[in-house]
Formats: C-alpha cells, sequence, structure tokens
C-alpha cells in the first residue's frame, strides 16, 4: 500500500480521470501566485498520469533551481494580467494600448521590475524580452529531450560539457547564458580562444557542432532566429589529424597487453575480446542488453540499436568462441538487464592503465580505439569489400541515395561470410586470445 502511494504522489483520481494535485513549494507562492495546484490531466490511463506528473514535478523544480525561469514564468504571466486592460485606441480601429493606472515608471518605483518590463513589452519594447529568453542550460535540455534514444548517454553528456566549457568561457554559468544574446563575434572569440589553448582542430571542430545543435533545436522551437551564430567559423590550427591517427600496437605490445586482460574481471576480458574481433566502439558495447543477443536469418549476432551516427546502428557477426562466451554470460543475467556492469570509461581507464604497465611513451596514439585499427586493418588485408567492411564496423560508406537512404545493408549470413575472414585473420596475425 505504502509502495502504491508513493508512484501515485501528487495523483488523485476524480470519477475516471486523474487530476495533478500537490503543495507549492514556499519559494514559488509568489512567482505562481498560488499555495495549490489542483489541474486535471485529461487521462484515465494511470501510466500517462505518471508521465504527466513527472513533467510537472519537473517543471516545478526547474523554477525553484533557475532564477531565469522563474523570472520568465512571471513576466509571462505579468504579461497575460496585464493585457486585460488592452483598449483600442479612439478613432484609430488598428491600434491598441495598455490602459493601466501605473506606467512602468511607476511600477520600477515600487519595485515592480518584472511587471514593468511586461508592460513596457505590451507598449513595443522588444528588446526587454531578451532577458527573460531560453538560457543555455535549458538548450542543452530541450535537444537532449529531442535526441534521447537516438545517441548514446555519453553523446548526450557532451552537449552539457560543452555549454559548460563555453560558459566558462564567459564567466559565468549554462544557467545565466541567455541564448539569444549570444552573437556571431562571441562565437568567433571562443574559436580564438581554443586556439589560444592549442585545442586540436577536431576537438574545436566538435565543441562548436554541439553548440551549434543547441541553437539550432532552440530555432526549431522559435526561441532564437535561424541565423546562427556558431556557423561558419574558419579554424586557424594545423590539421594534426593525419599526423596523429590511432596506431596498430606492436606484435609485443599487444601480447602483452592481452595477458594483462586476462588476468582481469570477467566483464572487462568479454567486453575486450568483442571489441578486439568486432571492432566496435566501447561506448556501443557497454551499453548493450542481454537482449542485444539475437539470432538474424540463422547467425547469431549481438544487435547495436544506437550509436555515434546512424550507420552504427547494425548486426555485429561473432565467431563461434564469441558466441559461446556471450551465451554463458547472457545466462547469469536476468532477461533485458544490461549486457555489463562497466561503462566505457570505466573499460577505458582500466584499459590505460594495463597499457601503461607495456608501453611507457605516454604520447603513443596507441590506446585501447587500436583494437578498432587492427580490426580494419585485417579487414582490408583479408581483402573484404570496403562497402562491407563498413557496415561491419558501423562506418557510413554509401555513395547513392539508393544504397543510402533506401538499403537496408547486407544481410547477416553476407555479413558472417566476410567476417569470418577478418576474425580469422585477427586470430593468425596477431594471436588475440582472451579467456573468458
Amino acid at each position: 500500500m505504502a509502495k502504491n502511494l508513493k508512484i501515485n504522489k501528487h495523483l488523485k483520481q476524480r470519477g475516471s480521470v486523474y487530476w495533478y494535485s500537490r503543495r507549492v513549494p514556499k519559494e514559488l507562492h509568489e512567482l505562481l501566485g498560488k499555495v495549490r495546484i489542483e489541474e486535471s490531466l485529461k487521462t484515465g490511463d494511470i501510466k500517462v498520469a505518471r508521465a504527466l506528473r513527472d513533467e510537472k514535478d519537473a517543471e516545478l523544480s526547474r523554477l525553484q533551481c533557475n532564477p531565469i525561469a522563474s523570472a520568465r514564468a512571471a513576466f509571462e504571466q505579468a504579461k497575460v494580467d496585464l493585457e486585460k486592460y488592452r483598449k483600442p485606441v479612439p478613432n484609430r480601429l488598428s491600434s491598441t494600448y495598455i490602459d493601466f493606472p501605473l506606467s512602468s515608471a511607476d511600477m520600477r518605483a515600487m519595485g515592480m521590475h518584472v511587471e514593468a518590463d511586461a508592460l513596457e513589452a505590451l507598449e513595443g519594447n522588444e528588446s526587454i524580452s531578451e532577458k527573460y529568453g531560453l538560457t543555455l542550460e535549458e538548450a542543452v535540455e530541450l535537444t537532449c529531450k529531442r535526441k534521447v534514444g537516438s545517441v548514446t548517454d555519453e553523446a548526450l553528456h557532451r552537449y552539457m560539457k560543452a555549454a559548460e566549457k563555453f560558459s566558462q568561457f564567459l564567466k559565468t554559468t549554462p544557467q545565466k547564458v541567455i541564448l539569444k544574446t549570444i552573437d556571431k563575434v562571441t562565437a568567433h572569440k571562443y574559436v580564438q580562444h581554443l586556439e589560444e589553448l592549442e585545442y586540436k582542430r577536431a576537438t574545436i571542430q566538435g565543441e562548436l557542432n554541439r553548440l551549434k545543435n543547441l541553437w539550432k533545436q532552440a530555432s526549431n522551437l522559435g526561441h532564437v532566429p535561424s541565423e546562427n551564430p556558431f556557423d561558419g567559423h574558419e579554424i586557424v590550427v594545423p590539421d594534426s589529424r593525419r599526423d596523429n591517427k590511432t596506431q596498430l600496437f606492436e606484435d609485443d605490445e599487444l601480447s602483452g597487453i592481452i595477458s594483462l586482460v586476462n588476468d582481469q574481471c570477467r566483464d572487462f576480458k568479454l567486453i575486450i575480446k568483442i571489441l578486439a574481433f568486432t571492432g566496435a566502439r566501447p561506448s556501443e558495447i557497454c551499453g548493450l542488453t542481454t537482449g542485444a543477443f539475437q539470432e538474424h536469418d540463422g547467425v547469431k549476432v549481438l544487435v547495436v540499436k544506437q550509436g555515434k551516427t546512424l550507420a552504427a546502428t547494425r548486426f555485429l557477426p561473432l565467431t563461434e568462441e564469441l558466441i559461446q562466451d556471450i551465451g554463458e554470460h547472457c545466462n547469469l543475467l536476468e532477461p533485458e538487464a544490461p549486457l555489463f556492469n562497466m561503462s566505457s570509461k570505466d573499460v577505458g581507464r582500466l584499459f590505460s592503465r594495463l597499457k601503461s604497465k607495456v608501453i611507457e611513451d605516454k604520447q603513443s596514439r596507441k590506446v585501447m580505439y587500436s583494437l578498432r585499427v587492427h580490426f580494419a586493418t585485417a579487414a582490408q588485408r583479408a581483402e573484404v569489400r570496403e562497402d562491407i567492411a563498413a557496415q561491419i564496423v558501423g562506418h557510413s560508406n554509401a555513395k547513392t541515395l539508393t544504397f543510402g537512404y533506401y538499403s537496408k545493408g547486407y544481410e547477416p549470413s553476407k555479413l558472417k561470410e566476410n567476417y569470418d575472414k577478418i576474425a580469422g585473420y585477427i586470430k593468425r596475425r596477431w594471436k588475440v586470445s582472451i579467456n573468458v
């Protein structure tokens, strides 16, 4: 009974319809003009009602934590209240005015600054609304809400990190940055700032792309103009990607690392084994559930449903040894449970520590991602067609609309036939052997 009360908190059923019913937090009394909320959710479905309840609870929490959001709510409410005093100008049919007994100056003298701003906004001062605009933090929330499920949690987290880094440049926080006040000059100075800090070109471009996406999402919802201040910037740093490619491990280096991997926990060993024999990204594998281990057209595969790009959604063929290892691993877990109890960051840190025991050069571009390079190299040397290899590793390789948009890719049996060539080469050439 107690559990039922908790899960249905702030919900009341009246007849067949659920209502949202709760006290307003004390600090929001003045802002919302009431001490209690009683609002019909217009649904008789308890699951829908809970979801709507959660949205309303989240909005109240946001108002408590975000002073700009609180001020905006008061500003919008004041405009609604003042709009009631709008009257037509005599003898001028198309003109109106706000017939309120106090001027904006009178209101400011009385400490009613938000109400004064609302009055000036209704009287035609468009710039006054800017300080109540969408914040950078809210733009992150909107973007993440839009993209959740289509990209990894790690990719969503990077939007907030990009917002925080830009805010630090402005010597403030994402909660206080009004998106609409960011102009092209400010964005350009930020690019120069990153250049001075000697960030790589790809890193700067990544930061700009995330900020550009935040602006685009806010623009789609009408919060800011369509012209994007983060678009079209020239990055004046050498492109080091050609000389800074992730490298292959030497045979003795890879052997030493694998030997250390074999002394670690079961989850870590199986993750590294999958990475080595599929060329997958760590975040893709660490985000899987037991339900990802499936059979399609008679071929056992891991189904990757989300990743860095749309092309990341794919079937991952497996060696017979991996099929057995993953099958036994799934038998130890509940249905649809996370396949591994390690995040990609946990895996990366542990791998880095093990690697440093074998490779002392800290500047070396031999990292966990090198396993993906080994797989791609094996695909080329095993003479697997590039478009097939691209589908296996999750790269887009379509040259035409027909294949790029309409094609669903190769069947699992065709992928498995070519995959076996790659896995066989890895086994023979680099002798990768991990005992799970």
